[in-house]
């Protein structure tokens, strides 16, 4: 890359697994965001070791659903090791919800730890690891390079303990896609996950690019309503997560944007025919894991690291 950024959207299937990268004069410098499910991360350390000589400067776990940090397991098994992993814990915020005063009921306590048993064990492994673990709160960032920072936009490092006190493994299967007056329906679990901006930035060249984890409809409203060239779609694509205004506010006066949708076979109806539309009808490109594979978008003049396989015919997904 002789300038610019570029995007890889990783075909895992029913996930979601994103690199973004950049060279500076030390190198290529990259971040991972998600892992897919664990069944993927094998998937994942292919396309590290391939494009990346297994070389990882930084990971983002968004959030404590397998599909999207399961596959960081095989991530670490395989010895790649970034510099700092930026995830949130779970347990530690319990533990300050409960200082507060806060009472646990016995059925609500098994309900959250059966919610984050996948990321407790990923977080430990981390440590064990000796790899160095930063959160990733609403006003932090990171930096890739001079001209690229990758902003956390949520959640609120003061909201996330009440949001982990309402972790419910029951609930999240009862959620259904297009129940009646439920547009913002959304389990604490989704709306727990981290979004960030990567943002570019230097003389005339300026991008963003939103990744949005399963967060919720009336959260993105609250931290990201506005405009973007790249948006990964939140949560696959669902109705609940994503609705016209909004596709409207991230699209205004951006060029040439992409909709990412990262999503395999399932049974939740992802992606939503509508959401897909909102996309489709505002002349955006749709990039799809499930008809395209892993995906390469090159920002701002970016050059490509490596040779990508499926062709952007248009897609059929919605």
């Amino acid at each position: 890359m002789a300038a610019g950024y570029v995007i890889d959207m990783i075909d895992v299937g029913q996930g979601d697994a994103f690199v973004v990268a950049t060279r500076t004069k030390g190198g290529i410098k990259n971040c991972l965001i998600d892992a897919g499910r664990k069944s993927a991360g094998s998937t994942v350390v292919r396309h590290l070791q391939k494009h990346y000589d297994s070389k990882l400067t930084y990971a983002v776990l968004s959030h404590v659903d397998d599909d999207h940090i399961g596959g960081f397991r095989d991530v670490l098994a395989a010895g790649i090791r970034p510099e700092t992993v930026f995830v949130n814990d779970p347990r530690d915020a319990l533990e300050r919800f409960v200082k507060k005063g806060a009472v646990l009921l016995s059925e609500q306590a098994v309900q959250i730890n059966a919610s984050i048993t996948t990321s407790d064990d990923i977080i430990k492994e981390i440590d064990r690891l000796g790899i160095k673990r930063r959160t990733a709160f609403a006003g932090e960032s990171l930096t890739l390079s001079a001209a690229l920072t990758i902003d956390f936009l949520s959640p609120d490092r003061d909201a996330f303990p009440e949001l982990v006190s309402k972790f419910n493994k029951r609930n999240r299967q009862k959620l259904s896609e297009r129940a009646p007056d439920a547009r913002r329906a959304c389990t604490a679990e989704n709306d727990a996950s981290v979004v960030c901006a990567a943002i570019y930035d230097i003389e005339e060249r300026y991008d963003r690019a939103l990744f949005t984890g399963d967060a919720c409809l009336k959260t993105l409203e609250r931290v990201a309503k506005e405009s973007f060239d790249y948006v990964k779609v939140p949560h696959h694509g669902s109705w609940h997560c994503c609705d016209d205004a909004l596709v409207a506010a991230w699209i205004a006066g951006a060029q040439s944007v992409r909709g990412a949708f990262s999503f395999g076979e399932n049974s939740h109806g992802h992606p939503d025919a509508e959401v897909v539309e909102s996309f489709r009808s505002r002349a955006a490109k749709i990039l799809c894991t499930h008809c395209h594979g892993t995906v390469q978008s090159r920002r701002v003049g970016a050059t490509n690291i490596g040779t990508w396989g499926g062709k952007l015919d248009d897609c059929s997904c919605g």
